[in-house]
């Protein structure tokens, strides 16, 4: 398994942000989120796998990116478990479209190795169905990552 850490603080707008995203999306409570995003070999969860798990989160003062990825599918379980460990310190997950593909991928290949999925536990915002009532306000026809 290789692991890869960077920081992004240049390229990422003030931590700030964060706490304006949690009060415009309703959350009460503490609201201490990471964002993530998985890579797969296909779409089918049963008879697929799982290769890379994609996080970044604030740190303080700085944004940084962790990536565990898996050399090969007998990696898998390992960065499933780096990323349950990771998830611990967290209050909320945010991503896109992860509440209809990402999070059953991750259950699913939780399941496969008898391990507890570490969305169960963590509230996530999903801002593909945030901002798909004002896609067409916001001139998102496709409601595409990359819109």
């Amino acid at each position: 398994m290789k692991i890869i850490e960077k920081d992004l603080t240049f390229y990422f707008p003030t931590i700030r942000t964060v706490d304006r995203l949690g009060t415009l999306c309703g959350v009460s409570g503490e609201f201490k989120p990471f964002f993530y995003d998985i890579e797969t070999t296909g779409l089918a969860r049963k008879t697929t796998n799982l290769y890379l798990i994609g996080v970044v989160f604030p740190d303080g003062e700085r944004w940084v990116m962790r990536q565990w990825f898996a050399e090969g599918p007998e990696e898998e379980e390992a960065i499933l478990e780096k990323f349950a460990e990771f998830s611990k310190a967290f209050s909320h997950t945010v991503q896109f479209n992860g509440n209809k593909f990402d999070a059953p991928y991750i259950r699913e290949r939780c399941s496969v190795y008898g391990l507890e999925s570490p969305l169960d536990s963590v509230p996530g915002l999903d801002l593909y169905q945030f901002l798909k009532p004002i896609r067409l306000l916001l001139q998102l026809d496709h409601m595409r990552q990359a819109d």
